[in-house]
């Protein structure tokens, strides 16, 4: 949610860790819940917040339609040198989608995160035909660092009933994170 963190990320980091992940295999675990909302196979899909593309790396499916928003610009130039066939953008696209996906990006302590992050999800919602998927760090988390913001899961189903009684609330992958789908 700051494009300062980030910067300073890629100037000091490299590989995922530049884009907030301890591990890859911790972004991959999230990419495989994420992935477990339903039939991705030749759907149009919206990752937000999209870094390097990687989740279409991930998903290793020709018939998905994948776009990848991103607001940080020196993210998206290395994304388009690492995956130049796929439609990245570094607006959030004016379109529909069947499904949208936000990996990580709720995770990073910002002023008005709970203002930022609600408006974000609402817009996701609204521009999804399927449904949408995120994933947030949880209070219940064992470990916390003063960089990162940590949500209550309870707060995020009141918040998302608002919006679709059609929901599901993963806690079941890793202790100090969940993930929420949200269907039409």
């Amino acid at each position: 949610m700051s494009i300062d963190f980030y910067k300073n990320l890629l100037e000091t980091k490299n590989g995922v860790e530049a884009l907030g992940w301890k591990s890859k295999e911790s972004q991959e675990i999230r990419f495989k819940i994420l992935a477990g909302i339903g039939s991705l196979h030749n759907k149009s899909i919206l990752d937000v917040g999209c870094g390097y593309g990687d989740f279409y790396f991930y998903l290793n499916d020709e018939t998905i339609k994948y776009t990848g928003y991103d607001f940080n610009p020196e993210i998206i130039k290395i994304a388009k040198n690492k995956y130049p066939n796929i439609e990245l953008t570094t607006s959030f696209p004016d379109k529909m989608f069947d499904w949208i996906f936000a990996s990580g990006i709720f995770n990073i302590q910002a002023k008005d995160w709970d203002k930022i992050s609600k408006e974000l999800i609402v817009k996701m919602w609204e521009h999804c035909n399927l449904g949408i998927a995120y994933n947030m760090l949880s209070i219940y988390a064992e470990k916390k660092d003063p960089v990162s913001h940590y949500a209550d899961p309870l707060n995020e189903i009141k918040f998302c009933e608002k919006l679709t009684k059609k929901y599901i609330l993963r806690s079941d992958y890793k202790i100090n994170d969940f993930t929420i789908y949200l269907y039409k």
